[in-house]
């Protein structure tokens, strides 16, 4: 277990799997049973300079990220990292007034944006886990689960739970790595199938 000072840092363990073309209508409705809202975002993001492959404008083994998220609920600034293991993340998020200052701010001290992501995102509460269904522009249809918790093995096993229960989702489907990776895998020329 993480500490900060005396209380524990809770990780975000995610969860997802590609949605093909014939499943959307299905996941949609239980969407709209659940009264999900719609946000659109555009992510974007920066690691130090020397950390970008240059041939794809991708980042290599960054130890960290830092995000600017423009979206419809306003603007915010995210720090993120791996947990040791790699099954989780570290995040802090902070709303933000100026997106434009602390994109210059990141530039002036050695950082410099290596990808964007473009996303609709339809998000609903269900059991403390955010369930998100999102369209990544050029990736395709994906759903997500998002928790925070201590316990990593607990919360895949709770959120896989909840996929196979609520949603019948075909578990072939899930995708082990996150939104950045899979852009820069699409970026160096690997593509997803039926986007």
């Amino acid at each position: 277990m993480l500490y900060y000072g005396k209380m524990p840092i809770l990780k975000e363990v995610e969860l997802r799997f590609y949605i093909s073309k014939k499943e959307i209508s299905k996941i949609l409705k239980i969407f709209n049973e659940y009264d999900a809202v719609e946000v659109y975002e555009e992510d974007s993001y920066f690691c130090l300079s020397k950390y970008i492959c240059k041939e794809y404008n991708t980042s290599k083994k960054t130890p960290y990220i830092l995000r600017l998220r423009k979206s419809n609920k306003g603007y915010f600034f995210t720090f993120k990292r791996f947990t040791k293991n790699k099954t989780g993340w570290i995040e802090e998020e902070c709303k933000i007034d100026n997106i434009k200052s602390i994109k210059k701010i990141l530039q002036n001290i050695g950082y410099k944006m290596f990808l964007s992501i473009k996303k609709k995102r339809r998000f609903f509460s269900y059991d403390n886990i955010l369930i998100n269904l999102d369209y990544i522009e050029k990736l395709g249809c994906f759903l997500e689960f998002e928790i925070h918790s201590n316990d990593i093995s607990i919360a895949k096993k709770k959120m896989m739970n909840i996929a196979k229960n609520i949603f019948n989702i075909n578990i072939k489907n899930k995708i082990e790595i996150g939104y950045v990776q899979l852009m820069e895998k699409y970026l160096q020329g690997d593509k997803l199938n039926d986007n």
